[in-house]
């Protein structure tokens, strides 16, 4: 909820292979993927929802990341379905507090 506020996106880290071409998440869209499942979308949490396509094809086992990284948000990253406009604004007025 937070990266989406301020505009990052959510990079996972590879613990095998490190590559630096990985996906990058908009964080908004992925906020609400969460949600809906009734995920913890805290990052330390969220890491075992994710896993490298890349070493998981070459040894033919998920590979969890070591981390999720927050960057800036750009034109390539993966956009995921965003909520409608009300949810939104209801969930960031209650994190401004």
């Amino acid at each position: 909820m937070e990266a989406g506020a301020l505009h990052y996106a959510i990079k996972p880290v590879c613990s095998r292979c490190d590559r630096d071409d990985a996906t990058t998440f908009n964080a908004i869209g992925l906020w609400f993927y969460f949600k809906r499942r009734g995920w913890d979308g805290n990052l330390r949490n969220a890491c075992c929802r994710f896993w490298c396509r890349k070493c998981g094809a070459a040894i033919g086992c998920r590979v969890r990341p070591k981390k999720l990284d927050l960057v800036r948000e750009t034109d390539g990253d993966k956009f995921m379905a965003i909520p409608d406009e009300r949810l939104w604004k209801a969930e960031f007025g209650r994190w401004r507090g």
